[in-house]
């Protein structure tokens, strides 16, 4: 006797068999706290990064006030470029940058094990209703009326 999905016109195959459905549906909320907890560390990284930011900035601004006679800046304006140049104002803004990248991969990471889990929730749920329509199939078409 043939069965219900050779009798349907399907126009897709499922991504997943029921095994791999299952297994999926198993290690996914682990995987997904896994992939939460990097995005908690690079947001941890980048409130770091965005701190010692401020603190390089502020002490080269505290030395360009203090030997600004020496280094020949005598407007506010031109002790705000000179930190702006220095190397170590540079280097941790650039550590902002690289942090801020992280983060939003981590998140991108994330949402797409959330999305892929939701998406197998999914498939699991049409699996059993098509197992279910399968059995109804089965058990009235083998009745006699």
């Amino acid at each position: 006797m043939e069965g219900l999905e050779n009798k349907l016109e399907v126009t897709g195959k499922n991504v997943y068999n029921e095994e791999q459905v299952r297994e999926i549906l198993s290690r996914m909320p682990a995987t997904i706290a896994k992939l939460a907890n990097e995005v908690n560390n690079a947001q941890v990284d980048l409130d770091e990064a965005e701190q010692n930011l401020k603190v390089v900035k502020a002490k080269s601004h505290l030395y360009a006030t203090a030997h600004k006679d020496e280094l020949g800046l005598s407007s506010v304006e031109d002790r705000k470029a000179w930190v702006t140049q220095q190397e170590d104002v540079q280097e941790a803004e650039n550590r902002i940058i690289l942090a801020s990248s992280a983060l939003r991969i981590a998140q991108i990471k994330c949402n797409r094990g959330e999305q892929e889990f939701i998406t197998v929730r999914k498939l699991a749920s049409l699996i059993e209703k098509e197992k279910d329509a399968q059995k109804n199939y089965d058990k009235y078409s083998n009745d006699q009326y």
